[in-house]
């Protein structure tokens, strides 16, 4: 994005890494199955929980997934 004479604004991301072991997440916010903007109105708020690998799935095309909207907090445990 440019705007007239300015340069665009820098993204902000955030990239981590967990140690090995963990295998399920709880949270409350929207679920219990991806809920982006074009799909949050099918989503509800609630607390849900399930296995860490079913948070994903494998897109045809690699891209970003597993997101949940307006989530208030979450958990990771070990199995």
């Amino acid at each position: 994005v440019e705007v007239r004479g300015f340069p665009a604004p820098p993204r902000v991301g955030l990239r981590g890494k967990l140690v090995e072991g963990f295998e399920d997440v709880t949270w409350f916010g929207c679920g219990p199955h991806e809920a982006y903007v074009d799909r949050r109105s099918s989503a509800r708020v609630g607390l849900f929980q399930g296995p860490i690998l079913e948070q994903t799935f494998k897109y045809v095309r690699p891209q970003e997934n597993g997101n949940k909207m307006d989530t208030r907090w979450m958990a990771m445990t070990q199995g």
